[in-house]
């Protein structure tokens, strides 16, 4: 079978063209911006941050975190990662999120660290100077099965805590 196409002017095939690369463009445009309501720019995510020490320690003591599972989020996952800050991300569909951390101090990594974190926050909607609307939640407590623990605030001046900004020292 032989398809027979009409001859048509540079300018119509012109006008095809830029129809179809519009069509085209479009269906990528509305298919890229799909929204994800869990998801947001990594600058923008919100945690509190996590630093390690130990019992009589000033200093920072780097850990091996091997498993976290985060409640809210229903996940568990087991990886090991280094470090002596880590950001412990906070549900923004609850008021409190819970972390269980299985870790272990790089002095002694025949003793395996089971504790757990929750934070209690409140959420409040903020429009960022870029005309953003950004979730902002602020700490309202802690609680936890560490042998000891801190909160510190970057605004010492204000009641509560912006998450972003608290870093809780816990010690083990």
């Amino acid at each position: 079978m032989l398809i027979r196409f009409k001859n048509t002017s540079n300018a119509t095939r012109g006008q095809k063209l830029i129809k179809l690369l519009s069509i085209t463009l479009l269906t990528g445009f509305l298919i890229a911006c799909e929204e994800c309501p869990e998801c947001l720019d990594f600058k923008r995510e919100t945690f509190v941050k996590v630093k390690f020490f130990g019992i009589d320690d000033e200093q920072a003591r780097s850990v091996i975190i091997d498993s976290v599972n985060h409640e809210w989020a229903k996940t568990f996952r087991f990886f090991q990662d280094t470090t002596d800050l880590y950001k412990f991300p906070i549900s923004m569909n609850e008021d409190s999120s819970s972390i269980d951390l299985i870790f272990r101090d790089l002095n002694d990594l025949t003793t395996y660290h089971s504790n757990n974190i929750e934070v209690v926050y409140s959420r409040d909607l903020v429009k960022n100077d870029d005309n953003y609307v950004v979730m902002h939640s602020f700490v309202k407590q802690i609680m936890t099965n560490f042998d000891k623990f801190e909160t510190v605030c970057s605004d010492t001046l204000t009641t509560s805590c912006l998450s972003n900004e608290t870093t809780i020292k816990v010690f083990f």
